[in-house]
């Protein structure tokens, strides 16, 4: 219970650090804050639909959720997102 407890409310400031450290690294590779407005606005849009698709399966097929899993997801795509935009625009 005190595990679960943890995670419960860590979604908004773990979105916010992970888009700060996005942020800065996108700043220091790029030195321009025009560049870093494409990626960062690709990586919120596949968190979005990661997070979609992620409530269809809770939904409709008995996905267990909780903050833990939503927390690792919030990472893993801020993580891949920004990796793929640094490879492709760089």
């Amino acid at each position: 219970a005190d595990f679960s407890d943890a995670f419960e409310g860590i979604d908004s400031t773990l979105l916010f650090s992970a888009l700060g450290v996005v942020v800065v690294t996108l700043l220091i590779t790029y030195r321009s804050p025009s560049l870093l407005i494409v990626p960062v606005i690709s990586v919120v849009g596949a968190l979005t639909a990661a997070q979609a698709v992620i409530y269809l399966f809770a939904e409709h097929a008995g996905l267990t959720v909780n903050g833990q899993s939503a927390g690792i997801l919030t990472v893993l795509v801020f993580g891949a997102g920004t990796d793929y935009a640094l490879l492709l625009v760089a």
